[in-house]
């Protein structure tokens, strides 16, 4: 779930951290999660939707179509090049500037 260029050490600890996880909690996940409609879930958000996630590009990941999911819920992307499943974790500094600029779309609390 990393990009061929990710770090090889947070590799080593993203893997540690799974295999010490409960497996029947990680199987019961990815039984889910194979039938989760997302179209129904923006559907039923009633919120803005906003997500930083990989630009793709490499074998397991295909990228977020953007165009769909509009379709479905006020919803908008942006992306990061050369990352994975965890862009907060492969490109920290990256992720966190593209976060501040989604946020910066709501402006402050009232």
């Amino acid at each position: 779930m990393l990009h061929e260029k990710s770090d090889p050490a947070l590799k080593k600890w993203l893997v540690t951290r799974a295999e010490a996880q409960d497996e029947k909690m990680a199987l019961g996940l990815m039984r889910d999660l194979s039938m989760l409609d997302t179209r129904i879930l923006l559907k039923k958000a009633r919120a803005p939707v906003r997500c930083i996630n990989s630009s793709g590009g490499f074998a397991f990941f295909t990228p977020t179509d953007i165009a769909v999911n509009k379709k479905y819920a006020d919803y908008d992307a942006v992306t990061i090049d050369a990352v994975g499943h965890y862009p907060m974790l492969e490109k920290p500094a990256e992720f966190n500037d593209k976060l501040r600029d989604v946020l910066k779309e709501f402006g402050p609390r009232k």
